[in-house]
């Protein structure tokens, strides 16, 4: 689980320990998250990494992404 400064749950992963899990994502979202609360209107997209290009919230993304 993943909660932000504010107190905000941003990311939770229910599994069993059957369902195996990619190490490398679960240490990339918490530095998208810290990269979003540090730019507003900015979002991450999947296999964003730091020093990639992140998406401008905006209404012309809606059916594109």
């Amino acid at each position: 689980m993943e909660v932000d400064p504010d107190g905000v749950v941003r990311m939770a992963d229910i599994h069993d320990n059957s369902i195996g899990r990619f190490a490398k994502e679960i240490l990339r979202r918490p530095k998208a998250s810290k990269f979003v609360r540090e730019n507003p209107g900015h979002a991450c997209p999947a296999s964003w990494e730091p020093g990639t290009e992140s998406l401008k919230i905006d209404l012309d993304l809606v059916g594109k992404i």
